[in-house]
């Protein structure tokens, strides 16, 4: 049983019970009172009384005259969807909010096609944590030939030295550590550099 506890006074307090007849609140658009089905709004099981509670309390069956409308009712819970969806994209998204350079330190020959993949995967996880990605699997491939001993030693020895500097931490991803992922981690270990080990499935791990 849930209920709501009011102190009135110094000495008396009261108890009501939530039931599905009490729960009301006032409609953010019109201003009329509505009555709210709680169990109907905690149903889909991505709700909360708090962080949804401004448009979802406004949501009922019934219109302000007390009449069912389940057409406006689905209209608003999908209206209310969109705005929790914009809400966390604007949390993801936040342009004042400090993210550190992170290296993303992954195989590439062999498989090249499967592991610039993964690199894409490796990249998003890393936006999704909150880091600034680098990748350089994603954009040297785009116009320099791996193939190629000198522009190979180039990247390896070079440009990737420069990057892993510039990065505040280094991520390994893969139970496989090829010998150009090891000079890599060897450089970072080298800086100090705070280092962490996922699998492929973007699970963290120690080594």
């Amino acid at each position: 049983m849930f209920y709501v506890k009011e102190t009135m006074g110094d000495a008396v307090e009261v108890n009501i019970e939530i039931n599905d007849e009490n729960v009301f609140c006032r409609c953010p658009h019109c201003g009329s009172e509505v009555q709210v089905d709680l169990q109907q709004i905690l149903s889909d099981g991505d709700s909360d009384l708090f962080g949804t509670a401004v448009l979802w309390m406004a949501i009922s069956k019934y219109n302000s005259e007390g009449y069912h409308d389940p057409t406006t009712y689905e209209a608003l819970k999908t209206v209310e969807k969109e705005e929790r969806a914009s809400k966390r994209a604007a949390n993801l998204y936040k342009p004042d909010e400090f993210r550190p350079l992170v290296y993303i330190c992954s195989p590439y020959r062999g498989d090249t096609e499967k592991n610039v993949e993964k690199a894409r995967q490796y990249a998003r996880f890393a936006i999704e944590n909150k880091v600034i990605p680098i990748a350089p699997h994603l954009l040297y491939p785009q116009f320099m030939d791996d193939s190629n001993p000198e522009e190979r030693y180039l990247a390896n020895h070079t440009i990737n030295y420069v990057l892993v500097g510039k990065c505040q931490e280094m991520w390994v991803f893969g139970e496989d550590v090829s010998e150009g992922m090891a000079r890599e981690i060897a450089l970072a270990e080298r800086r100090r550099m705070k280092i962490r080990y996922f699998t492929e499935d973007l699970e963290e791990t120690k080594r």
